[in-house]
């Protein structure tokens, strides 16, 4: 029998792979080539509660390590086995360089805001190309944060909140009640609420716009309602951002998402027509996101964009929680080639490699795709890949 402490944590099982019960393993240590020399690990989902198991065959690849663990014969077996940890002894961990740390050494940790009160405890760290994520656990749902940022439990009942603030509120309809958002706002996980700009107006006729002072063409959304219906919105409630979206803004990135997913509430402002009256901006936004160097009729589209690309993050949305770290640009390359059956259409078959089962040569070949794909057509990511 081995004490807690006696242990750390150096991976966790994500799912099972192949009809032969191997694992794949999200690792928790800087050098997950170690797996291919490990002969006995402890699995469990503490170090509480573990069983020691042989490594009878391991594989890293860019995506993972795969592992084929003694006594776990089929794919029910190893399924069985998802979400739990493997650990080692203490004596065999690596030392740390001068300004690293073990995430064993993070993991249990009690996570305390600004104020001194307990948000709960880190149950796993999370690499993310942007930065460490923590997985903060309150007693009742889990949540993330990011690393070197206030740590806050959102304060609505778990939901991060999501205002939008639009002339045209029909145009937001349809999306935001259909797949991923849908699902989202069904499980609890999002609260996304429109306001419609001429509910704030004060003329009989609803009025939103007027032309610009100096002269020129197009209308300009006026101070009066979006003043009158922000500074209602932030008497209910604060926001973290109020973001509002415009061609001349910051462009917007998988890097930003992942920052604005770990938000309690912000508030999107879309402007229409010309723009928005420049007080607006001086006075009440906090930033300012560009989806795109073109030219769109309003901010009701990029809208849209960024709150797909945030609520998709967020815990419980997706099923795969794995595919999120798949996607393209999350660790600044493009995706690889997708296939489904038939096997062959129409003269054009799937490459061999992923009908081999080898999971290691699968691997290897989506990130040699990745790469070419992106030299070929987003050649700018490589300077920040890594």
């Amino acid at each position: 029998m081995h004490a807690a402490t006696d242990l750390f944590a150096i991976g966790k099982i994500v799912k099972a792979f192949g009809i032969q019960g191997d694992v794949i393993v999200r690792p928790m240590t800087g050098v997950p080539a170690r797996f291919r020399t490990l002969k006995r690990v402890y699995v469990g989902a503490s170090p509480l509660s573990v069983q020691e198991k042989g490594i009878e065959d391991a594989s890293v690849g860019p995506r993972g390590v795969r592992l084929r663990l003694e006594g776990v014969t089929d794919r029910n077996a190893a399924a069985a086995l998802t979400g739990l940890f493997l650990f080692i002894d203490v004596q065999h961990r690596l030392r740390p360089t001068k300004g690293s740390y073990f995430v064993d050494d993070i993991v249990g940790m009690t996570v305390l805001d600004q104020e001194g009160v307990v948000r709960g405890v880190v149950t796993e760290v999370m690499k993310l190309p942007a930065q460490d994520v923590y997985v903060v656990n309150d007693g009742v749902r889990s949540f993330m944060v990011p690393h070197a940022r206030q740590v806050d439990r959102r304060d609505d009942g778990g939901e991060m909140r999501i205002d939008v603030v639009t002339g045209f509120p029909r145009l937001l309809a349809d999306p935001l009640n259909e797949s991923i958002l849908r699902r989202a706002r069904e499980k609890g996980l999002a609260q996304i609420v429109v306001h419609d700009l001429r509910d704030y107006a004060t003329d009989r006729h609803r009025t939103i716009d007027d032309t610009p002072y100096g002269g020129g063409a197009g209308m300009v959304l006026k101070p009066e309602p979006v003043f009158a219906c922000v500074e209602l919105l932030v008497r209910e409630r604060a926001y973290d951002e109020i973001v509002y979206l415009s061609a001349d803004g910051e462009r917007f990135t998988q890097s930003m998402a992942n920052q604005l997913s770990m938000r309690n509430a912000i508030l999107l402002l879309c402007g229409h027509y010309k723009g928005i009256d420049e007080r607006v901006r001086q006075a009440l936004v906090t930033r300012e996101i560009s989806i795109g160097d073109y030219v769109l009729s309003g901010g009701e589209l990029p809208a849209l964009v960024v709150i797909d690309s945030i609520v998709r993050l967020l815990p419980g949305v997706l099923n795969d929680g794995e595919s999120l770290l798949d996607d393209s640009f999350q660790d600044d390359l493009l995706g690889a080639p997708s296939y489904t059956r038939p096997a062959e259409f129409r003269g054009m078959k799937v490459p061999e490699v992923l009908l081999s089962g080898n999971h290691e040569d699968i691997l290897a070949w989506r990130r040699e795709q990745q790469q070419k794909r992106t030299a070929e057509r987003r050649d700018d990511l490589l300077e920040h890949h890594s």
